[in-house]
């Protein structure tokens, strides 16, 4: 079986983890070398690789005092995921078949390749595959300010970087007790007096920073003009006119929809094919067919008018593309365009949205009385909505048999429910709760067992209705993890994530089982109880440590 190593150190964490805390580990260290060992790890395995905090059980290395990197002769495959910043040298053996690059130490200034390996050329401070198609990376060159890429070079891995001065290195975020020895320099695009791009070469994802851009590659421009590249580039070159055309329409479409100046200077591009005359105006006519899909679903014809309540969510126009077909909300009006070739035509169609209706605030007087801070509520009230007047508390408040539903929370001393159901009734705040309906009570009692404790009373309630043989249920509770298997509590660890546990009890129905927890101390403190649908609840309870 051949041999294979999986190296991550990434973004993620600023360390170089302890390997001799774990049997599989990827690399080991030596000094200032960090060597690569054969290795069946899988990316995701890499990724445990990190360090918590300062009472974390693992080591914590000097990363910044990794000078070389040594890849192992036997390895034939690598995840690069490098970020050892002061790293000088990289030694690739004759085996090594597959190389995925994450990150290239921008220090790096020598690369030794076996002359025995079929797989890669290194040349004139470039990494290349063997026939030159795919670019690893290169070297930065001071003296250079011209980076061309040979016409060969179909992908681009990576675009090098130079340092910055230590007094520019923002420190806030790294560990006091890693500055000292901290690298002296910390990377950096460079910029370029000229990038060229050949012809075979697909978008680089790179940021390219330079005063002059030639693309001979005929591929989307997506990856080259943006905003920070054209606010330097003095002057781009580009083949493709329908590259140039779609950057240049969608730049006019961000500063239609966010309503900013445009990022792009038309007058910096240089495109012999560029031809205006492909703008496309067949569609151009006096009136047209709007239909609009609302973000529900309906379907509107020929509307001018919709609530402020509802949203368009896509268009369609007869006799136009839907693909050219686009719409932004601005100022409560759909505004609509047409796309085509490098620009967008607005149309004479146009959706206000209709301001919302200010309705009346409900005050206390609309529902009832208020009286030495007794709310009382009217009977034949049925819904009781948020109150605008409302104060923070009362002494007293009275619902009455009509009463159904309610919103908005109410805080006071006594609550006295006279309603057989009232949806709504967890948003009472009270130190005492009397409560005629059955029901009623049982469900208010169960949610005040779970959050806080009050007196909650029912004339109609009868405690013989406990079941006290549960009592007598000494079965241990039995505890599963999500996946359904028993886990002991006693070896169950703490950390940082949620667990979420299930809980069985022999001779209990899982509806009358009920779970609470709450924090302790930094630990999950579990609480359970149980007890049938209408026993009232308090007959029996326990407690456990998780």
């Amino acid at each position: 079986m051949a041999k294979k190593l999986l190296l991550f150190i990434g973004l993620l964490s600023l360390f170089v983890w302890n390997v001799e805390a774990r049997k599989r580990s990827p690399f080991r260290l030596e000094n200032d070398t960090i060597l690569h060992i054969c290795s069946n790890l899988s990316e995701m395995d890499c990724l445990d690789f990190y360090v918590s905090d300062d009472n974390s059980d693992y080591f914590t290395y000097p990363f910044w005092r990794i000078k070389n990197i040594v890849i192992d002769e036997g390895v034939d495959s690598v995840y690069f995921g490098l970020n050892l910043i002061s790293a000088k040298r990289l030694s690739i053996p004759s085996s090594l078949k597959d190389l995925y690059l994450e990150e290239v130490p921008p220090g790096l200034e020598e690369v030794r390749l076996s002359a025995k390996n079929p797989n890669y050329r290194w040349e004139n401070g470039a990494l290349y595959n063997r026939d030159k198609t795919l670019l690893y990376f290169m070297l930065p060159c001071a003296e250079d300010s011209v980076l061309q890429f040979p016409e060969t070079v179909e992908v681009v891995w990576t675009i090098p970087k130079r340092y910055y001065p230590k007094d520019t290195l923002y420190l806030k975020d790294l560990p006091s007790r890693h500055w000292e020895g901290y690298l002296e320099r910390y990377p950096i695009n460079i910029h370029f007096s000229k990038v060229i791009i050949p012809e075979r070469c697909k978008p680089i994802s790179g940021y390219i920073d330079c005063d002059t851009l030639i693309i001979h590659s005929a591929y989307s421009l997506e990856g080259y003009l943006n905003d920070h590249v054209m606010s330097r580039l003095s002057y781009l070159y580009c083949l493709s006119d329908s590259a140039v055309a779609h950057v240049l329409m969608e730049d006019l479409w961000d500063s239609i929809k966010w309503n900013y100046r445009r990022a792009i200077d038309r007058r910096k591009i240089h495109c012999p094919n560029y031809d205006i005359r492909k703008r496309d105006t067949s569609w151009i006519r006096d009136s047209y067919r709007l239909t609009c899909v609302m973000e529900n679903g309906d379907t509107l014809v020929g509307v001018d008018t919709i609530s402020s309540e509802r949203s368009i969510h896509s268009v369609k126009i007869e006799g136009i593309a839907d693909e050219n077909v686009r719409f932004v909300k601005q100022d409560n009006h759909y505004r609509f365009y047409v796309a085509t070739y490098d620009t967008l035509y607005r149309l004479p169609l146009e959706v206000s949205v209709k301001p919302e209706e200010r309705k009346p605030k409900p005050k206390c007087s609309d529902f009832g009385e208020v009286r030495d801070s007794v709310f009382t509520i009217r009977e034949g009230v049925d819904s009781l909505p948020y109150l605008s007047d409302r104060p923070s508390s009362f002494r007293k408040v009275i619902i009455p048999k009509s009463m159904r539903y309610m919103e908005g929370g109410i805080t006071c001393d006594s609550v006295f429910i006279y309603s057989d159901s009232l949806d709504g009734a967890y948003y009472i705040d009270a130190d005492y709760y009397y409560v005629e309906n059955e029901q009623l009570y049982l469900s208010i009692k169960r949610k005040l067992m779970k959050d806080r404790s009050a007196v909650v009373y029912c004339p109609n309630a009868d405690i013989r209705k406990r079941d006290l043989s549960l009592q007598k249920n000494t079965n241990p509770p039995v505890w599963r993890d999500e996946q359904d298997n028993v886990i002991d509590l006693s070896n169950l660890r703490h950390t940082n994530f949620w667990q979420y546990l299930q809980l069985t009890i022999e001779g209990i129905e899982p509806g009358n089982l009920w779970v609470f927890y709450e924090w302790k101390d930094r630990k999950y403190m579990m609480k359970y109880s149980w007890e049938r649908d209408k026993d009232y609840h308090g007959t029996h309870r326990t407690s456990s440590e998780v």
